[in-house]
């Protein structure tokens, strides 16, 4: 679930991370679209992710195998 059901507030930010099992052996991905026509960067494993205020209108998620460093 995310956003606000039933009260009709855009989105300007957000937050996405695995669980322990997942987090193990993946990496989470994701970036915004935004109303004014830009992408976000991209943000990982539970960083904040904001838009400085322009709504939110699509998100990219991308899961990748975590990569031995």
């Amino acid at each position: 679930m995310a956003g606000t059901v039933g009260v009709r507030k855009p989105i300007y930010g957000m937050k996405i991370r695995l669980d322990e099992a997942g987090i193990e052996k993946f990496d989470i991905l994701y970036r915004m679209h935004k109303f004014d026509g830009e992408w976000t960067a991209w943000a990982k494993n539970g960083e904040e992710l904001l838009s400085q205020g322009v709504k939110l209108n699509a998100i990219q998620i991308n899961l990748a195998p975590k990569t031995k460093a």
